[in-house]
């Protein structure tokens, strides 16, 4: 068994909000995709408040010299879209307002050209819906009816129609690959006797032998729509906030945790302020970054909170530099949070900075079918989501996981070399876990 080696996140006290960055684009409403050489993709959204100029732009940021690039423009001008990282290292943008008339619903990034381009045919979609990458490498698309998206043949496929509508609900990738849905109460009726005030339904799709099978799981009690959710290392979900209405009205402060062991959520204390538009980062060592948000009626918030999963309770940090809304937040593989965007008609950008990870050595001669030791700090490994592993874009089986045998506070993955995978040249091994992806080695055929 030949070995090589990352080393991941390391999360240390926090060092403070305020390292200011110069994005060259204003953006609300966009998505940000971490890709899998650490770059963020920064595409779409709008840049004025009447959400008159939605646009088709799209930059990238690189943590390693901190600067923002424009990329091609989108096929498409969108906002409230869906954009979806697959494992080939390929972006899968789907929907959004703001469409014009022959542009494309569904469109692809490709980070090695740097270019968008076509690709399958999609219909009837606009906000209000998730798309999450299934086990298989497919991406679900919530929509009605469902669509299936395969990135080999580049087409959608409908699956049948589930008995409850799925609109405006908000997807999570679960433990045992099947996928949390929640969001405002069915129209239809469904089993149930314990429906609270303003519910929030909750079901779930999974692969079952190759179909999509759905199920309806209860309720839970935070806002149902534009809610924040972070799935919790012990396989729970928390969701934050939200609000009443499909366009951004009656914003709550609800606080749930919903156990899918129990099918049950249970509420927690109500936060100081309603808020929608926020953003919910999960770290690595399992507390959860809430930023940002909107309460119609006042400025947009600058407050900065983190969850503690141990306590469940909130503490207060130091506030961003400016409030948002519709912005994002993603973890970048240093352990620092980028936050952009969500401030109409300025270009903005700032980090939130951890103690930074150790680099890893590029290093690693093996063959296919050989088992590979990769080793990782600030993983839990008593997390139900697992880390998954590419070996030359393509999904290795892991087949451990768990503390490294003499080495306190390292962990351990032990993934399968796929069969298929390149000889004639080395090809790129990074580990992926939860919605960030590790720094890269290279794998070299003996």
């Amino acid at each position: 068994m030949r070995a090589f080696y990352f080393f991941l996140f390391a999360l240390g006290a926090i060092d403070g909000v305020g390292q200011t960055l110069a994005p060259k684009l204003a953006q609300s409403g966009h998505t940000a995709t971490l890709l899998h050489d650490g770059r963020v993709l920064l595409a779409g959204g709008v840049c004025d408040q009447g959400i008159r100029n939605c646009q088709n732009a799209a930059q990238i940021y690189d943590p390693a010299t901190k600067e923002f690039t424009l990329t091609s423009p989108m096929l498409g001008s969108r906002w409230q879209h869906t954009a979806t990282l697959m494992a080939d290292g390929r972006v899968l943008f789907t929907g959004g307002v703001g469409l014009r008339p022959g542009q494309p619903m569904a469109e692809i990034f490709d980070p090695e050209s740097g270019v968008f381009l076509p690709t399958g045919e999609l219909s009837g979609v606009t906000r209000g819906y998730s798309a999450v990458l299934l086990r298989s490498g497919k991406v679900l698309v919530s929509v009605s009816p469902p669509r299936i998206y395969d990135p080999l043949t580049g087409a959608f496929t409908a699956l049948p129609e589930p008995a409850i509508s799925i609109r405006d609900a908000i997807a999570v990738m679960m433990p045992a690959g099947w996928i949390h849905l929640s969001g405002p109460p069915p129209t239809t009726s469904w089993s149930t006797t314990l429906a609270p005030v303003n519910p929030v339904f909750v079901a779930a799709y999974r692969e079952e032998d190759g179909q999509i099978v759905f199920e309806a799981q209860g309720y839970r009690r935070a806002g149902p729509y534009l809610q924040a959710t972070a799935l919790l290392f012990d396989g729970r979900v928390l969701g934050i906030g939200g609000c009443n209405d499909p366009y951004g009205f009656d914003a709550t402060s609800d606080v749930d945790i919903y156990d899918p062991s129990t099918k049950s959520a249970r509420r927690l204390p109500n936060l100081a302020r309603a808020r929608h538009g926020h953003r919910a980062t999960m770290l690595p060592d399992g507390r959860v970054l809430v930023t940002g948000g909107y309460l119609e009626g006042s400025p947009d918030l600058d407050e900065v909170l983190l969850f503690d999963p141990r306590t469940e309770s909130f503490q207060t940090l130091a506030p961003l530099r400016a409030g948002r809304q519709g912005h994002t937040a993603t973890l970048l593989p240093d352990g620092t949070v980028l936050v952009a965007g969500g401030i109409f008609s300025k270009p903005d950008a700032e980090i939130v900075s951890f103690e930074r990870a150790v680099p890893a050595p590029r290093i690693a001669v093996a063959a296919a079918g050989d088992y590979a030791e990769i080793y990782a700090v600030g993983l839990n490994t008593q997390d139900r989501l697992p880390p998954t592993v590419t070996i030359g874009k393509l999904p290795a089986e892991v087949v451990y996981f768990g503390e490294a045998p003499g080495l306190a506070g390292v962990q351990q993955i032990n993934a399968r070399i796929p069969n298929n995978v390149s000889s004639a040249r080395p090809v790129e091994v990074q580990v992926h876990y939860r919605d960030r992806s590790s720094n890269r080695a290279e794998l070299k055929h003996p």
